[in-house]
């Protein structure tokens, strides 16, 4: 469970600081995601540095495609905040979960108890709330958000299952490293100008965002994938709410504290049998 939560405060980590670059417009998306990669896929390779590794075809396969939905992931959020609003775009990234849930009920064979499934519903529910009824969306975005963000969490449960007994890191590097390629082919193609400082700024968010990875695929080993993912998901949003709060002064509304309240006793079900 300690991976598990290390896990969640990397990602916390990783939500504060594109919180905290996205006050600087002049950051290139594009830039920053280029070192984030760039400094992953380094972090991989010395992770995975004499491990005794024997790399299968199968495995880079995977990495590539993982690596391209990671990247994706990452540029249909971005999309989706700018057309359709953060709260929605937020909502719609965090009940991608039920993916990576299903998948491994169905593959994997793993097991919830009915308590783990009320509380994976409560969690579910709090985040279609977080939507707003009244505004009106590009539903082709969210849905290709939806399916690209879920299938993106599921790739690092397919590899520590089908991996050929492969270190973690090394799926890491290899993911990291055909996600930084992508970026380049994206820059290229977009003809994107050049971002010292956006580089620059991806180096920091490169460190976290690896260790978000490293830390869920380590959980795996004791915690079930179908009890991980919806943990991850709503722990984030709770300690990420609680960031708000004590370093950038946001202030709640009754939804927004009744949506957490619920959040909350969703992780504690989901949880109680563990």
């Amino acid at each position: 469970m300690r991976f598990l939560i290390f896990s969640i405060l990397c990602s916390v980590i990783v939500a504060n600081l594109l919180k905290l670059f996205s006050i600087d417009k002049s950051i290139s998306t594009l830039y920053l995601f280029l070192g984030n990669y760039l400094v992953a896929s380094i972090m991989g390779f010395i992770f995975s540095f004499n491990t005794g590794y024997s790399l299968n075809l199968s495995d880079i396969i995977l990495s590539i495609i993982s690596g391209l939905f990671f990247l994706l992931g990452f540029i249909f959020f971005m999309k989706n905040i700018s057309v359709n609003g953060l709260s929605i775009s937020v909502s719609t990234f965090r009940i991608s979960l039920i993916i990576p849930v299903i998948g491994s009920l169905l593959l994997f064979k793993e097991f919830l108890s009915i308590v783990n499934y009320l509380g994976i519903i409560l969690i579910l529910i709090s985040f279609l709330l977080l939507g707003d009824a009244k505004k009106q969306y590009k539903i082709g975005l969210l849905v290709l958000l939806f399916f690209i963000a879920g299938f993106s969490d599921f790739f690092p449960r397919i590899f520590k299952q089908y991996g050929h007994h492969n270190p973690d890191s090394l799926f890491l590097f290899l993911n990291f490293l055909f996600a930084f390629f992508f970026n380049i082919i994206f820059i290229v193609a977009k003809k994107a100008k050049f971002s010292f400082s956006s580089l620059i700024f991806g180096f920091f968010l490169g460190v976290p965002n690896f260790l978000t990875t490293l830390f869920l695929m380590k959980a795996f080993n004791n915690v079930p994938a179908t009890l991980a993912y919806p943990i991850l998901s709503s722990g984030t949003v709770i300690l990420t709410m609680s960031s708000d709060y004590l370093f950038w002064k946001k202030r709640f509304t009754k939804k927004e504290y009744f949506i957490y309240s619920l959040i909350l006793a969703g992780i504690i079900l989901t949880v109680l049998s563990f």
